[in-house]
């Protein structure tokens, strides 16, 4: 099927985009800091996300700072929950409520065409996706996979789409193809409350 530019976007250069990774990547090799944007996480995933199916190659980013803590402290909350339930039981220390993360930063060296944007009207209904699960945060993802296979099949380079968890309009990009020959990529290395501090100007006491 032929692409429909009245439903997609070009990402351009010069245009910052962002990941919340564990330090792991964060390596003196530059050749590791590009593997954050090179889809093998996915690759090897074999429950899928959200927009990836299962074992499908996926570059997920976030089009704001913002939108990227969102998810890490929902996930964090959560892990944080349960370490402390089980330090009832165990006895271990209760864990601690920070955490060193890398936020990448990251910009494409060529632009990307044929992307499809989901926030365009009437652009949801062509590609038959139900618009209420992409603001469902349930973990029911079959529905919102099966039509990014489509859209991967029918020749787009990705999607953009609204994040989930975010209140204020967050926007989150997947990418079907690798991209570590395709950017400029930035750590900032810090505990997610400093982090913060820098990006949103939050203070956590």
């Amino acid at each position: 099927m032929p692409v429909h530019p009245a439903h997609t976007t070009t990402l351009p250069t010069g245009h910052a985009y962002f990941r919340i990774t564990s330090p792991v990547f964060y390596t003196p090799n530059p050749a590791d800091h590009a593997k954050v944007v090179n889809g093998q996480g996915s690759v090897r995933n074999p429950q899928g996300a959200r927009y990836s199916p299962p074992n499908a190659l996926s570059v997920f980013l976030a089009v704001d700072p913002e939108t990227c803590f969102v998810e890490k402290l929902f996930y964090f909350q959560r892990d944080v929950l349960r370490e402390i339930d089980l330090s009832h039981f165990t006895g271990l220390p209760v864990p601690p409520f920070n955490k060193d993360i890398i936020l990448w930063e990251v910009n494409f060296s060529k632009s990307i065409p044929d992307v499809v944007d989901l926030f365009k009207a009437g652009t949801p209904s062509f590609f038959g996706i139900y618009p209420s699960l992409m603001h469902n945060p349930s973990q029911d993802y079959k529905h919102l996979s099966d039509r990014r296979a489509q859209i991967l099949a029918q020749g787009y380079n990705g999607l953009i789409a609204p994040w989930a968890r975010s209140t204020r309009g967050g926007k989150i990009l997947v990418l079907f193809q690798d991209q570590s020959t395709n950017i400029q990529i930035t750590p900032h290395t810090a505990a997610i409350c400093q982090l913060l501090h820098t990006f949103l100007g939050i203070t956590v006491q």
